[in-house]
C-alpha cells in the first residue's frame, strides 16, 4: 500500500508527527485507501521517518533508497539487491499502486506528460520536456500542486523563477521510470525498465542528494538563514545561503565518487563572478570527500555524506 501525500485531514495528522518515527507508520488513518501524511511534510521529516522506519544507518544506503522509496510504507530490507527491492515494492504491485495515483490524477494525460516532464529534468524544462504550451502547463500543474505532488523553488534573487519539484521522492521515480513504461510492466516484462534505470542509476540520486544537502547545509551552518539555488539561462548554482550577518556563501555539489579538487573550488568562483553574486565565503559538498589542498582553504565549508546522519 502506498504511503501517498494529501491535504486531506491534515490537522489531524500533524498532531502524529511528535509519534516517535517507528510508530508513526502504524498510526496513520487510511482514507480512501490512503495513508495519510499532509502535503506540507518538509522532506528531512519524511528523510528521519524513513529510516528510522527501515532502520537504515548508512547515509549512502539512505539517501539511494529515499531517492527511489520515499513514500511507500512498505518495510525496505536495505540488505537486498536494489534490483530486488524495486520489483518486489513497485513493478510487481504495479497495479495497486497506479490505481491508487490516478485516484488523483484522473489518468489525465496532460497531468502525466508534465509530471514525467518534471521527473526526467530538473523542474525547470517540464513544459519544454512535455512539449505543451505554458499557459497549459500551468494549468496542469496548479492541479497537481492541490492534488499533493508538486511544489515550487523559487530562485534566488529573481523569486519570479521557480522550479518544480515533487513532495515525494517516490513520485519521481515513479513517472521518471515506471509511468512511461507502463506497457511492458503491466506484462510482467521489466527488460525496458531496467535498461533505462540502469543508464540513470547513477545520476538519479543527485537531485535528492542536492535537495537534503541544503537542509543539512542549514542546520550546520551558524547564522545561516536560507539555502537556496541560483539559475539563469547559462548557468546554475546549487547552493546560496544567505545569513543573518548579511553575508552570502556560494556553494556547489559533487555527487561522485571523486574527491572534489581545488580547481572545483576554482570553477566554482568564476560561475559566482559571471552569476554576479557577491561570495564572502564558499561551500563544498563532496559525496567522495575532498582533496589534501582543499582542506586548508580560507573561508571553505566543507562537507561529506557523512552529515547526512544530522538529518537521520
Amino acid at each position: 500500500m502506498a504511503w501517498l501525500i494529501t491535504h486531506a485531514f491534515s490537522e489531524t495528522v500533524q498532531s502524529l508527527l511528535t509519534c516517535k518515527p517507528k510508530t508513526l507508520y502504524n498510526t496513520l488513518t487510511l482514507t480512501q485507501g490512503f495513508p495519510i501524511l499532509p502535503f506540507h511534510t518538509p522532506l528531512t521529516e519524511q528523510f528521519r521517518l524513513f529510516c528510522h522506519h527501515n532502520a537504515i544507518t548508512d547515509p549512502a544506503t539512505a539517501l539511494e533508497l529515499f531517492a527511489i522509496f520515499g513514500g511507500l510504507d512498505d518495510v525496505i530490507d536495505p540488505n537486498k539487491p536494489l534490483e530486488t527491492l524495486i520489483e518486489e515494492h513497485i513493478l510487481v504491485p504495479y497495479k495497486q499502486l497506479h490505481s491508487l495515483i490516478t485516484h488523483f490524477t484522473g489518468s489525465n494525460p496532460l497531468y502525466h506528460k508534465v509530471l514525467t516532464g518534471v521527473a526526467q529534468g530538473d523542474g525547470r524544462t517540464a513544459f519544454k520536456r512535455a512539449n505543451i504550451g505554458p499557459e497549459e502547463g500551468m494549468r496542469a500543474v496548479d492541479a497537481m500542486r492541490e492534488a499533493g505532488f508538486l511544489r515550487t523553488e523559487t530562485c534566488f534573487r529573481n523569486l519570479d523563477q521557480e522550479r518544480l519539484s515533487f513532495t515525494l521522492p517516490f513520485f519521481r521515480f515513479w513517472f521518471a521510470f515506471v509511468s512511461p513504461l507502463f506497457k511492458g510492466i503491466t506484462q510482467g516484462d521489466y527488460a525496458e525498465f531496467s535498461e533505462r534505470f540502469a543508464q540513470r542509476r547513477g545520476e538519479f540520486t543527485q537531485r535528492t542528494f542536492e535537495q537534503l544537502s541544503q537542509a543539512f547545509v542549514q542546520e550546520s551552518i551558524e547564522g545561516a538563514m536560507s539555502v537556496r539555488s541560483f539559475w539563469n539561462s547559462s548557468l546554475y548554482i546549487p547552493l546560496i545561503v544567505t545569513c543573518k550577518d548579511g553575508t552570502t556563501l556560494v556553494g556547489t555539489l559533487k555527487h561522485s565518487a571523486q574527491k572534489m579538487k581545488k580547481s572545483d573550488l576554482s570553477a566554482l568562483q568564476t560561475l559566482a563572478k559571471n552569476a554576479n553574486i557577491t561570495a564572502d565565503g564558499y561551500v563544498l559538498v563532496a559525496k567522495g570527500g575532498f582533496s589534501s589542498e582543499l582542506k586548508n582553504q580560507p573561508n571553505v565549508h566543507l562537507f561529506t555524506l557523512k552529515h547526512l546522519k544530522h538529518l537521520m
